[in-house]
């Protein structure tokens, strides 16, 4: 038989990245992000910097979520009525938030542990690679095929200096200490902690930490202009943000982001509180969660009456005035003038010369 396994792909700087489903295959969309450090060494070679404990590590056993043979094996020893994982300490800021990441696959035991600890315990989550679900604490786990899931945990360190990342294997009841039989364990690949409270796409490291840019799309010069009208307009936008918990300063990322005229026309403010959509200097605000979640967005506004209007999902905002301090140059796409991203993708953006009615604005967006 033939079958598809999807696989994780890099992209060269300056090529837009376009995400996909890894189960199902849907285009997500352009994929915007903000800066993020991969804080662990070693990120695929479990032999390295880091120190099994009652365990053990058999590198390169199974093809992982990259499509190489680069999967690892971590398998328990006989050690009796004890714990078995493998670890790495990883210098981090007590009072900062991040996120631990591991791509995990079942072998012989299918529940792992997955924590960071300082001086004690700050991050702490256990996950069923058979059926895909958090066994127990607080995390999330998502498949990204071939029976390949990403585990994820967020906490703030209690610790300045190294905290560990362990991987930790646990027998058939879940339970953390137990008698192993020398061969039993699971596959992981693509470990990763980074300074935030939800998790970004995965950055490889070898010998060192690396850091992945800022994506930064946007149109200028004739490429903006010989389509935009300053008179008036109306931009419809699908996506899927988790902005929001990260970014302290500024505290806002639109979608669309027109510079040098203070025209923001679907516009992310605080992330959880809601959505601001506006052209010019006042803001309409829809107060609705959308984190993580599809989400439909418009915005219709007019020079001439000098009023904006949004909705969100469906749902219209009450009309909002304003007074147009210049004409737009250029759009951003998925950021706020290159400060703060959506971090998530953006599936459509339609743009309409003419200011289109509140009727249309929710049959665009419901």
């Amino acid at each position: 038989i033939t079958n598809y396994i999807p696989a994780l792909q890099t992209a060269a700087s300056g090529v837009a990245r376009f995400d996909h489903n890894p189960t199902t295959g849907e285009s997500l969309g352009l994929l915007i992000e903000d800066s993020r450090t991969n804080l662990i060494l070693q990120s695929e070679d479990f032999s390295t910097t880091w120190i099994p404990t009652r365990a053990f590590i058999t590198t390169n056993t199974i093809v992982s979520p990259s499509g190489t043979l680069t999967g690892d094996k971590l398998y328990e020893n006989t050690t009796a009525s004890n714990t078995h994982y493998v670890a790495q300490s990883v210098s981090l800021t007590s009072g900062t938030t991040y996120t631990s990441t591991v791509y995990a696959k079942a072998g012989e035991r299918t529940i792992i542990r997955f924590r960071t600890t300082g001086t004690g315990t700050w991050s702490d989550a256990y996950f069923n690679l058979s059926n895909g679900t958090v066994f127990s604490g607080t995390g999330t786990i998502t498949s990204v095929g071939n029976g390949w899931y990403r585990c994820s945990i967020s906490g703030t360190s209690d610790l300045t200096g190294l905290n560990n990342f362990l991987v930790q294997l646990t027998d058939g009841s879940g339970s953390a200490s137990y008698t192993g039989d020398g061969y039993s364990g699971v596959y992981i690949w693509g470990a990763q902690i980074e300074v935030g409270a939800f998790a970004t796409s995965y950055i490889p490291t070898v010998a060192s930490q690396v850091t992945r840019s800022a994506d930064a799309a946007s149109m200028t010069g004739t490429n903006f202009s010989s389509w935009y009208s300053p008179a008036e307009g109306s931009f419809y936008v699908e996506m899927k943000t988790n902005w929001g918990a990260s970014v302290t300063a500024p505290l806002t990322a639109a979608v669309l982001y027109g510079q040098d005229a203070n025209i923001r026309f679907n516009y992310i403010s605080s992330g959880v509180s809601g959505i601001n959509c506006f052209d010019g200097t006042t803001a309409g605000t829809l107060t609705t969660n959308v984190i993580n979640i599809p989400t439909k967005i418009a915005t219709a506004f007019s020079s001439t009456s000098n009023t904006a209007q949004a909705a969100l999902n469906g749902t219209i905002n009450s009309s909002r005035t304003f007074t147009k301090t210049g004409i737009a140059s250029s759009i951003s796409i998925g950021n706020f003038s290159g400060l703060a991203s959506i971090n998530g993708t953006i599936k459509k953006v339609a743009y309409y010369p003419l200011a289109v009615t509140n009727a249309q604005l929710q049959a665009l967006t419901s």
